[in-house]
């Protein structure tokens, strides 16, 4: 299948996991955003078709939506991208709910190629990545809304999103200083003073992510889950690219379901973030349901 076939599959398949706990109430106005693949010349993907397709279901069950499908393309990072769309939207009241989608494959016959020609491959001395596929869709709602308080309980608390623009990224030659990851964390710091309790990110194991973390994390050392312990998408599923954010939120908040904090304490905390070939950077503060 084409990587729009998978892709299309996919996200079927995790908007009605979504759709089914969630029960959106009908009339409620929700905005729509798609986390995709970058923009990439070199290998195209028809975003545009791919947002109106799932348009066309989501009416089905949300004849309230708002608007277009907001199509972000930042690949590895636009997970983030839309949740700080989403909060905005949110803050200004501008919509109930935004239903976030992050899609992507990397398994398809024409992207394997591409990365095969790139030499992105895992080879046998242990660099490159290992390919993978993925979607994710979150629901996310102001604190207090109808729906949470009447209906279903939130899974968790958005504490915060932050972006920022790596001009030493991926695809050019200079040594990468981290300083749009260094800002990301900085900002989120300014949005919760405390600790995180689990490290959630979007690396793929390719050496020059490693070395982007160690310098940001350097840099913002009171923010980070103290022993310094992180879990990486790629252990479990490979190279997710524009999906990673989406799947790690999901993985994240199951697993600050499980942390137990002494009496009294503050709920724990998932810091998660992912960078993206062109320079793209996001990350987010989740908290843990009291």
């Amino acid at each position: 299948m084409s990587r729009f076939e998978r892709m299309a599959a996919m996200s079927d398949w995790a908007f009605e996991d979504m759709r089914l706990p969630a029960s959106i109430r009908t009339g409620t106005r929700a905005a729509l955003v798609l986390a995709l693949p970058d923009a990439d010349a070199d290998l195209f993907f028809d975003a545009e078709a791919f947002a109106e397709r799932w348009a066309q279901k989501v009416k089905t069950y949300l004849p309230g939506a708002a608007g277009p499908v907001r199509v972000l393309q930042q690949g590895r990072s636009a997970f983030f991208f839309a949740v700080e769309h989403a909060i905005s939207l949110l803050e200004r009241r501008e919509c109930e709910a935004v239903v976030i989608g992050a899609v992507d494959s990397l398994c398809s016959p024409e992207v394997l190629r591409h990365l095969e020609g790139e030499g992105r491959l895992l080879q046998a001395e242990g660099h490159g990545t290992i390919p993978g596929e993925g979607a994710a869709f979150v629901l996310l709602e102001r604190a207090g809304a109808r729906r949470m308080a009447e209906e279903t309980p939130p899974l968790g608390w958005m504490r915060g999103a932050a972006t920022a623009f790596e001009s030493c990224h991926f695809l050019q030659d200079a040594p990468n200083t981290a300083q749009a990851l260094a800002s990301v964390f900085r900002q989120l710091r300014h949005r919760w003073s405390e600790r995180a309790d689990l490290l959630y990110t979007c690396e793929t194991g390719e050496p020059f992510w490693v070395a982007e973390l160690s310098m940001a994390y350097l840099r913002n050392v009171p923010l980070m889950p103290e022993p310094f312990v992180r879990m990486l998408a790629a252990s479990s599923f490979g190279d997710l690219g524009a999906a990673a954010g989406g799947i790690m939120a999901g993985m994240g908040l199951l697993s600050l379901a499980r942390l137990r904090r002494p009496a009294g304490t503050p709920p724990p905390v998932l810091l998660s973030y992912g960078s993206a070939e062109r320079g793209h950077v996001g990350g987010c503060l989740m908290q843990a349901v009291r």
